[in-house]
């Protein structure tokens, strides 16, 4: 095995110190879900995607990432519906969705009409 973490980036979790060597008040890779720059795919699963007119169109359900090159392909958005009956699933390219820190959810150009 080669020594490969050490030219990996901090927030990238194999880079992170194995837990034996944590302090008690250092987080472990099991509870860290997010870092400056990553997400764990459980944060973005449920986040309101909004529209053009910042208008809540949906909520992430799932990501597809590709096998091959790794990245995230495209988002598996639900639009309408109640209580999760009478849904619509439609996939966004992932390129086309923007987190807004503001909205605290991802922006899109679209709008639900």
């Amino acid at each position: 095995m080669t020594n490969e973490a050490a030219s990996l980036p901090t927030d990238c979790p194999s880079a992170l110190p194995s837990p034996r060597n944590l302090r008690k008040d250092s987080t472990t890779v099991d509870s860290r879900r997010e870092t400056v720059s990553l997400i764990g795919s459980d944060k973005v699963e449920g986040t309101a995607v909004y529209g053009a007119d910042d208008q809540k169109v949906g909520s992430v359900q799932r990501i597809m990432i590709d096998k091959v090159s790794g990245k995230v392909a495209y988002a598996v958005v639900s639009f309408g519906g109640f209580l999760g009956m009478g849904e619509d699933y439609y996939p966004m390219p992932w390129p086309s969705m923007k987190y807004d820190t503001s909205l605290g959810g991802y922006r899109t150009a679209i709008t639900e009409s």
